[in-house]
């Protein structure tokens, strides 16, 4: 392609003192080809001063280039006038041009264009030195996709970051549970190898944790034993039966040790699954030292069954407990056999008042009320007095479950726990039927043995005359 002398005047007034060399003309093939490619294609020629590159002269562009940038034709323009205000692009581009150029050698690069956020992707080359050919492609809609990918792959990178971050804390929170726990935790593997355990299992089972490790729950040095004494095969331990069935086992006893020396442990153990698998990879299990609570629930027991002995011993003495509102929580023997209830028609079921005539507690109420306030019903009042006072006693009228009635001397207390707390209230009845009945007899004995039925009669014969006197003169200073 040649360049008419127009350009070259209008290029010699813009930049009088700079050196220019005639453009070399473009093979007429190569124009051809250049107009039909999809890249854009660009020749210029670069402008020297005092042999620094200060310019270039677009010699042609394709109609590709012109697609691509926006432009028109500016062939025979100085890129100085066309990109004008974007001197710091142009020249950033110019460098890498001229150094094509001058060197000769060509050069592969990526260009952003700011001022439109366009990103070009140039192939420069130098087919005679000065000229320099660039062929790019505009790659801005690659460059936006990279961009985005680097984006997502920082927010990726720095979601997985706090990811890890939250799973290393995690694991901090878990270690420090793990060996803070009073519980004992033990690992066991699809085979039974113990692979980890807490300070605690180590206290517990008085291992330290290097014998802890590698033992498995085959191993014969556990011993174990049943509650009944009997021997605890390693087949059946919690963590082998959870490993074998995919069940979770829970609150299973199991004794170690010998004598007196013996420790109960209650073991929970719970299988663990890789997602999609049926077959547990491991058993965690936890346990607890029992040995003080079992040695406690024997005394108890022990206590217990003394004391039902000596409830059931007690047939002379009907005994009866209640809850705090009356309900019966226990009822003897003696009481079955006072009262003609079974244990199981009453406990839990009824209160004391079903063994009463009717008005008699009525009755009580009215004399308590100067006590307990008058705004409580008669059964009511009792139990505030027995809590007021302490103690309650009246010899009463029961009525037992045939109709029959009998004589009874209760006495009540409140029952409380070795802290004070109030519970309920426990009753003890005596049957006086036959002591009222014999003081009955005796009393009526005497008033026929005596003169005018009078007992006090006979007394007064006997009284020698001088105190009969006395007695009289006193009851007459008396009057005065």
């Amino acid at each position: 392609m040649k360049h008419d002398s127009s350009r070259s005047s209008a290029l010699a007034v813009s930049r009088a003192p700079v050196a220019m060399a005639d453009a070399p003309p473009i093979d007429d093939l190569l124009g051809k080809l250049y107009e039909h490619v999809l890249n854009g294609v660009c020749c210029s020629q670069i402008i020297y001063q005092d042999g620094k590159a200060v310019d270039r002269l677009y010699l042609y562009t394709n109609p590709a280039f012109r697609s691509q940038t926006g432009m028109p034709d500016v062939a025979g323009r100085l890129a100085s006038e066309v990109h004008k205000g974007l001197e710091a692009e142009e020249q950033e581009l110019l460098a890498k041009l001229a150094n094509v150029a001058s060197t000769g050698k060509s050069e592969v690069f990526e260009h952003c264009e700011r001022s439109t956020g366009q990103w070009f992707a140039i192939s420069a080359y130098c087919p005679q030195p000065g000229i320099v050919v660039k062929v790019f492609d505009n790659i801005t809609e690659r460059k936006r996709m990279e961009q985005e990918r680097d984006g997502y792959q920082q927010k990726l990178e720095k979601r997985l970051a706090d990811q890890m971050q939250a799973l290393r804390e995690s694991e901090e929170r878990y270690r420090g549970l793990f060996e803070s726990l009073p519980v004992g935790i033990v690992a066991q593997a699809s085979n039974g190898e113990i692979t980890e355990a807490n300070q605690a299992a180590c206290d517990i089972l008085r291992l330290s944790m290097d014998q802890f490790c590698g033992m498995t729950s085959l191993d014969p040095t556990w011993k174990p034993f049943h509650q009944d004494g009997s021997p605890f095969p390693g087949e059946e331990h919690p963590a082998m039966r959870a490993l074998a069935t995919g069940k979770p086992q829970m609150g299973v006893i199991m004794g170690l040790g010998e004598g007196g020396d013996r420790t109960w442990i209650s073991i929970n153990s719970h299988p663990l699954f890789h997602k999609g698998q049926e077959r547990p990879y491991e058993a965690l299990s936890s346990f607890v030292d029992i040995t003080k609570r079992l040695r406690h629930e024997e005394l108890l027991h022990t206590i217990k069954s003394s004391y039902e002995d000596l409830l059931a011993a007690a047939t002379e003495c009907a005994i009866i407990g209640t809850d705090l509102d009356g309900t019966i929580t226990l009822f003897n023997r003696g009481a079955e056999l006072m009262l003609g209830y079974s244990e199981k028609e009453v406990v839990g079921r009824l209160t004391p008042k079903v063994f009463h005539p009717p008005g008699q507690m009525e009755t009580a109420g009215t004399e308590l009320a100067h006590k307990v306030g008058s705004g409580l019903d008669g059964f009511q009042a009792v139990l505030a007095t027995v809590r007021k006072d302490g103690r309650f006693h009246r010899d009463w009228t029961y009525v037992r479950k045939d109709g029959s009635s009998f004589r009874a001397a209760v006495c009540i207390t409140p029952i409380r726990t070795a802290r004070g707390e109030l519970t309920g209230q426990l009753a003890v009845l005596q049957d006086i039927t036959e002591r009222v009945r014999l003081e009955e007899v005796l009393q009526r004995s005497l008033q026929a043995a005596l003169p005018n039925g009078d007992p006090d009669a006979e007394h007064r014969k006997r009284l020698p005359r001088t105190s009969a006197r006395a007695s009289k003169r006193t009851r007459s200073r008396a009057r005065r």
